[in-house]
């Protein structure tokens, strides 16, 4: 894959849910499906606060820097079944 190939990146906010100090999240890249996770304290630095209370609206208020997060993996060929992403 090259920097210039478009990837398809989907995300369902609607599945989002808490587990632990983690927001996990369903989306599709491309033509698979894969399942996010990520920690509370990262979606703060995108300044959700409190992202555990709402974990939907967490995630659908910050899917364009989790859309370049889960490109920024696909590209490196990072993506796993379960995929952690981080802010840094």
């Amino acid at each position: 894959m090259t920097d210039s190939d478009e990837l398809l990146i989907l995300i369902d906010a609607t599945s989002a849910i808490k587990e632990k100090r983690m927001i996990a999240f369903n989306g599709e890249v491309d033509d698979g499906s894969y399942k996010f996770i990520m920690s509370i304290a990262d979606f703060a630095h995108f300044g959700v606060d409190n992202a555990g209370l709402d974990p939907i609206g967490s995630v659908d208020v910050i899917t364009t820097a989790l859309t370049r997060l889960i490109g920024d993996k696909a590209r490196k060929n990072d993506l796993l079944p379960t995929t952690k992403l981080s802010a840094s």
